[in-house]
This record gives C-alpha cells, structure tokens and sequence, in this order.
C-alpha cells in the first residue's frame, strides 16, 4: 500500500507541471502542425525561384545568409510546438494510467 501511495503522490505532483487543459493540448498538436506546413511550403516555394538577387552587391550574400538562417530558425520553433503539445498529451496520459492503476491497486 505505501508503495502505491508514493507512486500515486509523485504522479499527481507530474500533472500539475503537465497542467493545461486537453484544449491547450489539441491546439499545441493541431494548429501547431499546419503552421508548420504552411512556413515549409513557403520555404519550399522560395526555393524554387533561380535567382532572388537584390542587387545590393556584397550585402546580397550577407542578407541571403541571414534569411536562410532565420527562416530554418522559424521552422525549428514552429516543429518544436506540436512535439511539446504531443508530449504533453503522452505526459498525461501516463499520469492518468498511474492513477488508475494505483486506485485499483488500493
């Protein structure tokens, strides 16, 4: 019984840093993953231009490196929404699991 206790108390302290609601936690999985769909297809798109020089002569290069870099740096944080609202979800559903099964081990 004391092991079960412990287990249980330890779960439930887990659901409060899991916390949200499922709301919170569809949205995060949901819409997190059609932004991220939409920046690479719009990455993609860019892509497929030959030729997107600005005509500002060394700069150009400068520039170009700096949007290569933060538009991969946007679609780094938009992947990581719908992997945390997914691990959310898995989170809590291990809390709800240890709960059951610590309530019918009692």
């Amino acid at each position: 019984m004391a092991v079960a206790e412990d287990s249980l108390r330890v779960h439930t302290s887990a659901s409060v840093v899991v916390g949200g609601s499922n709301r919170f936690v569809r949205w995060m999985r949901g819409l997190g993953w059609r932004h991220l769909v939409a920046w690479a297809a719009l990455i993609f798109a860019l892509s497929s231009v030959p030729d997107l020089n600005s005509g500002l002569g060394g700069w150009d290069l400068v520039l170009r490196k700096l949007a290569h870099a933060t538009e991969y740096g946007i679609l780094g944080a938009l992947l990581a929404i719908p992997i945390a609202g997914s691990l959310l979800a898995v989170a809590r559903e291990v809390v709800n699991y240890r709960r059951e099964t610590a309530a019918e081990a009692s």
